[in-house]
């Protein structure tokens, strides 16, 4: 599931960093933004039915992508509304913000975010009264600030949405969600701006999710130790056998308990072709990569004279040849695995 922001000219949040913070504690969404500045041409919305329909023609071509597009914008609604949306974009309004809360519009960017997400995901129903829950109507705009303090999802609310057997992927988005309103509540009550706080405990709780699965046969580890050592130095945490599985398990076991927590994999050919139980693992990534977008990238290592004949499923997807120093490989990987060029 992937989620993007825009942002018009005058709107003074970070975007980079916004999207940065929830990658990092994020297990199943992912976030990008664009460094395109949305131009209103009023400073009045009148709202999405109208106006969406003269946004950019690359960001109504992007909406058939994103389970969500979210263009933050100081303009003022003609209904006074917070947001509004007749599709997957919606247009959110932070105007006169400092007249209703201390709290900073990075939380609120992320608040309404986590709202916009229970709102496309049926997740609970809408309070007319403010009780605190994500799912408020905020008819009293000045609740908002209520709102961020508390950060929930109220137990009628989850309740109802338990009611339904989860398949993996509503899960996992719950638990994002989760993780997200903790985050908002302990930062609004402190009256501290989300981006300008060290987030080292919620990447500690979070030092179970990985970016990536190192798939390779054993006789190419060196290699594949010293491409892993260079993807961290980039910021990527890499799940490799050997630095996450105890002596003594069964290192299967160990990778089906981890592989709903890694966003992706890289998947190793060289001179000793495919090890015995990587086409096991490849296949099921591919069971994840179709369920959750997982991208699943081939890399030619560089002493593979001739490349073996690829999976058919492999064959289509865009490979990485580390026999050519141009585009630089380690960057391509990067790239695959992070969505950011």
């Amino acid at each position: 599931m992937k989620v993007k922001f825009y942002k018009d000219s005058n709107f003074e949040v970070n975007l980079e960093k916004l999207v940065s913070v929830l990658n990092s504690i994020s297990r199943y969404i992912t976030f990008e933004y664009s460094a395109e500045a949305v131009q209103f041409d009023k400073n009045e919305l009148i709202s999405p039915i109208s106006y969406g329909k003269k946004l950019p023609d690359n960001i109504q071509e992007e909406s058939k992508d994103y389970f969500a597009i979210l263009v933050f914008t100081n303009n003022q609604y003609y209904n006074n509304f917070f947001f509004e949306t007749d599709s997957n974009i919606y247009i959110l309004s932070f105007a006169n913000w400092n007249l209703l809360t201390n709290i900073g519009k990075s939380n609120g960017a992320i608040f309404f975010m986590t709202s916009i997400l229970c709102d496309e995901m049926h997740i609970g129903k809408t309070h007319d009264e403010s009780i605190g829950c994500i799912n408020d109507f905020w008819w009293d705009k000045r609740s908002i600030d209520v709102g961020m303090r508390s950060a929930y999802l109220c137990a009628d609310c989850k309740n109802e949405f338990l009611k339904n057997t989860l398949n993996k992927i509503e899960e996992q988005v719950l638990n994002d969600i989760s993780t997200f309103l903790d985050l908002i509540a302990q930062y609004s009550r402190a009256e501290k701006d989300i981006l300008e706080v060290d987030l080292s405990a919620y990447n500690k709780n979070n030092a179970n999710v990985f970016d990536v699965f190192l798939c390779h046969n054993s006789a190419d580890k060196p290699q594949i130790g010293e491409i892993g050592k260079q993807l961290k130095k980039l910021g990527i945490t890499v799940w490799l056998d050997e630095e996450q599985i105890k002596p003594g398990t069964l290192w299967q076991v160990e990778l089906e308990k981890n592989i709903a927590s890694i966003k992706s994999a890289l998947v190793f050919v060289g001179e000793n072709d495919f090890g015995p139980w990587q086409d096991l693992e490849i296949r099921v990534f591919l069971s994840e990569f179709v369920k959750r977008g997982c991208p699943v990238i081939p890399v030619i290592l560089e002493d593979c004279a001739i490349v073996p004949e690829l999976p058919l499923f492999l064959r289509q997807m865009m490979w990485v040849d580390m026999r050519k120093t141009n585009p630089n490989p380690i960057l391509q990987m990067k790239w695959g695995i992070t969505g950011k060029r």
